[in-house]
């Protein structure tokens, strides 16, 4: 079994408590909310994560298809993984309380689909496809080997199908 912290972080002296805590406690992960408007942003906490310890994972826990273009997420995700190849994980749904919180209504499990997609192909060094507009992550020295695993969170019965 892995245990995982889910985390929403307060501040980020206390998120790197929290993160060290977890670390020497032997948990597998921090999962960081994906909620701008009411938590510190998700990739740098991802980041601060990642650079106070030295095996914890880190999951994006978790982001959705609505507040980032795929491109953007992808850099962010790559960024991570060239910092601590191994040690991130994707956390992706449908989008509730960032969605709310920017006014939008949480993403139609096609768009999911096709973001997550899109996602994988730039993460793997390939050209993306994403609303009509195709583009590729052309990083020197990128290498698409440390590309994270993705997981999707479920609560309808949609995305669960």
């Amino acid at each position: 079994m892995k245990l995982s912290y889910n985390l929403m972080p307060p501040s980020f002296s206390e998120m790197r408590a929290v993160a060290l805590a977890s670390e020497r406690a032997g948990l597998h992960s921090v999962a960081v909310a994906d909620s701008p408007l009411i938590s510190r942003e998700l990739f740098v906490s991802c980041a601060e994560v990642l650079r106070e310890t030295k095996y914890l994972n880190v999951m994006t826990g978790v982001t959705n298809p609505l507040t980032r273009h795929p491109s953007v997420a992808a850099a962010a995700i790559a960024a991570l993984c060239e910092m601590a190849p191994g040690r991130v994980v994707v956390g992706i749904a449908t989008g509730d309380s960032a969605a709310w919180g920017a006014g939008l209504r949480p993403a139609k499990v096609s768009m999911l689909r096709d973001y997550i997609t899109a996602l994988k192909q730039l993460l793997r060094g390939a050209t993306a496809r994403w609303q009509g507009q195709e583009f590729r992550l052309n990083w020197e020295r990128y290498d698409p080997e440390v590309a994270p695993p993705i997981y999707v969170a479920c609560s309808g019965p949609r995305v669960l199908r």
